[in-house]
């Protein structure tokens, strides 16, 4: 368990899209827009993970496999440990909630 310093709710939109009630393309647009919502937009590292968002979802042949590349990263830059360091639980970026 960690310490989240943010968290991303994704939950809604990972739903319609596990049951492809949405493209990825729909997808990509709703992380990035939620990305850009939240109170850390200003990190330039999320925001070029959004641009990133932006720009997949003009790929008309885009997959979810191909989206999958992005949220990675998405992921990754959410698992980097914070200030202060060495603490039990480690605190972490931001929590990318997608099931629960």
């Amino acid at each position: 368990m960690a310490n989240w310093r943010f968290r991303l709710e994704l939950k809604d939109v990972w739903e319609k899209a596990d049951k492809r009630e949405i493209t990825p393309q729909e997808l990509s647009i709703e992380v990035a827009k939620r990305i850009l919502e939240m109170p850390c937009n200003k990190d330039i590292h999320l925001r070029k993970i959004a641009k990133e968002f932006k720009d997949i979802a003009t790929d008309k042949d885009l997959t979810f496999d191909d989206f999958d590349i992005i949220y990675n990263k998405l992921c990754d830059w959410g698992d980097q440990e914070i200030e202060p360091f060495g603490q039990w639980p480690t605190n972490k970026m931001c929590w990318v909630n997608t099931m629960f």
